[in-house]
């Protein structure tokens, strides 16, 4: 893939600050190009719905599923399963079917904790 060299832009609440700010942060860098994000689906909704990111200008959309501070699978979550399936319906859906489209990476909190037992990705 083109992107082998390239490096991801984490498009997440890290980097203290207010939301606002980080967004802004996030926005200038998206600006400046890039081929691979990862974020929460909340993030990378609020992204593409302000116009800050256009998902069919990505190779690699990587969403970040891990568990949340307080240790919660976002998946149960009725907010993240929400946002995770606007982005999909709005934003997704139409681009995974072209051969040209993105592609997308689920990343699930084994991914991100050292010694956990296997792979949480999927990727489609």
């Amino acid at each position: 893939a083109s992107w082998s060299g390239s490096k991801p832009l984490p498009l997440s609440a890290h980097g203290g600050g207010r939301r606002k700010d980080q967004v802004a942060r996030q926005a200038k860098a998206l600006k400046a190009g890039v081929a691979i994000a990862i974020g929460t689906p909340g993030r990378s909704l609020r992204l593409l719905e302000e116009g800050h990111m256009s998902a069919d200008s990505l190779e690699l959309i990587v969403l970040d599923l891990a568990r949340d501070r307080k240790q919660r699978d976002l998946l149960v979550l009725p907010e993240t399963r929400r946002e995770l399936f606007e982005l999909l319906q709005r934003h997704l859906l139409p681009l995974l079917s072209r051969a040209d489209g993105p592609r997308l990476m689920l990343c699930g909190s084994s991914d991100l904790v050292a010694g956990g037992g296997g792979s949480g990705a999927v990727e489609a």
